[in-house]
């Protein structure tokens, strides 16, 4: 157990599968059209109407530029 502990690969490996993790679950939660969300006593509240208006502006000026 303690190679385990004092072993710098799997603390690179766990440090880089965690963050990949973190930034995984952020990305899901950002695409999602929830208006509420309650995580670990954390609690956000977004308005998803005015992000979905932004993001069929942002289509829409790359579909006239193309």
């Amino acid at each position: 157990m303690s190679d385990i502990i004092n072993d710098p690969v799997f603390w690179s490996f766990f440090l880089t599968t965690t963050t990949a993790f973190i930034f995984g679950l952020v990305k899901v939660l950002a695409k999602s059209k929830c208006k509420s969300c309650s995580m670990c006593g954390c609690k956000i509240e977004r308005d998803v109407e005015l992000e979905e208006r932004l993001d069929e502006m942002e289509l829409d000026k790359k579909e006239s530029s193309v």
